[in-house]
Parts: C-alpha cells; structure tokens; sequence
C-alpha cells in the first residue's frame, strides 16, 4: 500500500502559489456541421491530429485530448502561452474547425508549473 503524504501547510501552498504562471484554457465544443460522410470525418480528425501536434513540437500546446462522455464540449488544450488572442488564432485555424466540426473558445488561466498527469 502506498504510503499517503501529507497536505503541505498554508505556508508552503503560498510558496507553491507564487510560483505559478499564466497559460491559456482552450475548449473545443460540438460544431454545427457534424454530417460528413466517414472518409471525410476520418480525413479531418486526421488532420486535427496532425495539427495539435504540431502545435506540441512547437511548444505552445502542452496538454490536450478529448471528453469521452460525448456532450457539448469535445476536448481540452491548456497553451504555454499568456496571449490569449494566439491561442485563438491556432484554435481557429484547426482543421476541425474550418471544416464546421468543432468549435472553439479560449479562457486565461492560472496554472502551476511541474503539475502533472498520473
């Protein structure tokens, strides 16, 4: 069994705070065109593919994947970057998005650095 840490006090979590930085939330939501026949769709998630990683190499896109649960919002991209203007302009020329799959928006948002998926 794995041994639990503990919390860290209210003092270090203000260490940890201050330490943090700006990045950009995107959100990709449900398009208005969804009826592509399936070559299409294949050819289109294609290319979204191709085009977040791209932004990866990069290095303004750090995090992203899509929702499972097939509601509204499609999937979610955190940017290494504090303008939120040229994270919706690399959201906008998406593909997915030109072709009316998706659709998209952008918010600020306050992360901490070295956090982390397990």
């Amino acid at each position: 069994m794995a041994e639990s840490k503990q919390p860290p006090s209210f003092d270090e979590i203000m260490k940890i705070i201050a330490g943090g930085k700006k990045y950009v939330l995107g959100l990709y939501t449900v398009g208005a065109k969804r009826d592509h026949d399936e070559a299409t769709a294949n050819q289109i998630q294609r290319e979204h593919l191709e085009y977040m990683f791209r932004a990866r190499a990069e290095g303004k896109l750090i995090l992203n994947g899509p929702l499972t649960d097939d509601g509204p919002i499609r999937g979610i991209c955190i940017f290494a970057l504090e303008d939120v203007a040229e994270a919706g302009q690399i959201m906008a020329n998406d593909p997915a998005v030109l072709a009316g799959r998706l659709n998209w928006e952008v918010h600020p948002w306050f992360g901490l650095p070295g956090d982390g998926l397990r």
